[in-house]
């Protein structure tokens, strides 16, 4: 099935009194990569996550596969503070290392009002991933509310977290899930017809990856 052109969402503002303590998003660790050893690899990373999961600031995390490629896989965590997150990257990186090429590592932030990933762990669900630059940044922002909206006039649409990187003009990350592939891309195709939605999917710059997953662990647990 040919894949779409990946959709950015925008953050949902969450409404709350005048006297609210503004919400501070967590931080999200980004990591995509292939593996040589794609069938032993749940286990290697079970044993990774125990150290991962002792660090100060660890969330939680979910751990997806690749639905077309089998040795592609993604590691999505939820941190409390960039400062832990530098010393989480130095544990990612020596695993990875060893046994995987790494496509996409990063740091991002949403202002989306979803801070929790369970959100994402439908059953049946597949999750979209794409991690891309866009030629004009002003472009981004004003677009995005409208396509995000957008996607949540489908039923087939369950969550999305719209990541832009920690770093300025170091991309940005679709993280959506959905009820199917398909549903996905009927939705994408609509959208992207759409004159109003035009100046987003053409401000896109180099997509750096663009792929359907599933979840098989969580927190290192193997589900």
């Amino acid at each position: 099935m040919k894949k779409t052109i990946a959709m950015m969402g925008i953050s949902l503002v969450a409404t709350g009194t005048a006297a609210a303590a503004p919400q501070v998003s967590p931080f999200v660790e980004v990591a995509i990569y292939r593996v040589k050893q794609p069938k032993l690899h749940p286990v290697l990373l079970k044993d990774m996550m125990q150290d991962v999961k002792a660090m100060p600031g660890f969330i939680s995390s979910i751990h997806l596969r690749s639905m077309a490629e089998p040795d592609l896989f993604a590691d999505i965590s939820l941190w409390e503070g960039i400062n832990v997150t530098r010393t989480a990257k130095s544990v990612g990186n020596s695993f990875l290392d060893e046994s995987s090429e790494l496509k996409v590592f990063g740091y991002f932030q949403s202002a989306s009002s979803i801070t929790e990933l369970e959100q994402f762990l439908q059953s049946g669900a597949v999750i979209e991933l794409a991690a891309y630059s866009v030629k004009d940044i002003t472009i981004q922002e004003k677009s995005r509310p409208g396509v995000y909206l957008e996607l949540q006039n489908s039923s087939s649409f369950y969550a999305g977290m719209p990541l832009s990187s920690v770093k300025a003009n170091e991309g940005y990350v679709d993280f959506i899930t959905w009820s199917s592939q398909q549903a996905a891309e009927e939705t994408a195709a609509k959208i992207m017809a759409m004159p109003e939605h035009q100046a987003f999917f053409q401000n896109t710059a180099e997509m750096a990856l663009f792929d359907f997953f599933t979840v098989y662990d969580q927190n290192g647990l193997l589900k």
